[in-house]
C-alpha cells in the first residue's frame, strides 16, 4: 500500500498560487507580500510567517475547515 504525501498549510497555499492562473507578481501584489519572499516560497526555499500565510490564504480564498467533532450524544454508525 502507497502512503500519500503528508499535506500541509503550505503545499495547499504553494498549490493554490500555481492554481490561480495568475503570475507570481500579481499574487503577491494583490496579496500584500513581498514579490521576492513569495517566489521563493512557491520555489520551496523559504516559508512564510504566520501573517504572509494568513494575507496569501485570504487573497486565494484559502480556507481551513476544522474536522467535525462527534458529539457523545450522537449515535454511532451500525456497522
Amino acid at each position: 500500500m502507497r502512503m500519500s504525501k503528508k499535506q500541509t498549510i503550505s503545499s495547499v497555499l504553494r498549490q493554490a498560487v500555481k492554481d490561480s492562473g495568475k503570475t507570481i507578481y500579481a499574487v503577491a501584489s494583490g496579496a500584500g507580500l513581498s514579490y521576492d519572499n513569495l517566489m521563493r516560497f512557491v520555489a520551496g526555499d523559504r516559508e512564510l510567517l504566520q501573517r504572509e500565510s494568513d494575507l496569501l490564504a485570504d487573497y486565494l480564498g484559502c480556507r481551513l475547515i476544522p474536522p467535525r467533532v462527534k458529539q457523545a450524544d450522537e449515535p454511532r454508525p451500525a456497522g
